[in-house]
């Protein structure tokens, strides 16, 4: 019996460490930023991403700008939901459609195809759109983009609402840039 206490220790050492309470050092990576009316966020940027300048903290809506290192362009708009009224499917899928109209009438699709952002925690959808003035342009001009993501992502107490500038959908950025929304926004921890 004796030999399976030290096991026994390791093993509850190691739950407590994965536990939700029991953060370790903040990720140097993650940003954290203050939601008026709705909870902080943390927002794990990849290492070889640049954030732009914002706006002072403690507006509403607070916005961001990412980029990554192929000239990919993410914003992101961050609003509270207190009440949680974005948080149904059907909310979502309104306000995703509402945010894409500004897209369509540029567009090859001329109509919003929703995709369901794959997410542990929070729910969000998005629509991707194909500049019509891109047709058989091999390489767009810097600050021109083929592609147009426009989405809203859920979580806790506000909705993210994101758009992201790319010329390839299937590139390893732009799944970055998914993988960033779906799985590196969280809701802060309290002692942050």
């Amino acid at each position: 019996m004796k030999r399976f206490i030290p096991l026994l220790g390791t093993l509850v050492g190691a739950l407590l460490a994965l536990a939700p309470g029991q953060a370790a050092d903040p990720d140097p990576s993650s940003l954290l930023v203050p939601v008026p009316g709705g909870d902080p966020l943390a927002i794990r940027i990849p290492t070889d991403w640049k954030k732009g300048e914002n706006q002072p903290q403690g507006t509403s809506p607070v916005l961001l700008d990412l980029s990554g290192p192929g000239g990919l362009q993410v914003k992101l708009a961050i609003i509270a939901d207190p009440d949680g009224r974005f948080s149904t499917p059907e909310a979502l899928d309104e306000l995703v459609t509402m945010a894409s109209q500004q897209f369509i009438a540029n567009s090859i699709e001329q109509t919003p195809k929703l995709t369901r952002l794959a997410t542990k925690v929070g729910v969000g959808a998005y629509c991707t759109f194909t500049d019509s003035r891109m047709v058989g342009v091999v390489t767009p001009a810097a600050g021109e983009f083929r592609n147009v993501t426009s989405g809203v992502y859920v979580i806790g107490k506000q909705a993210v609402i994101f758009t992201i500038f790319s010329n390839n959908t299937s590139s390893p950025d732009f799944q970055a840039a998914i993988d960033l929304i779906a799985g590196g926004i969280s809701v802060a921890p309290a002692d942050r």
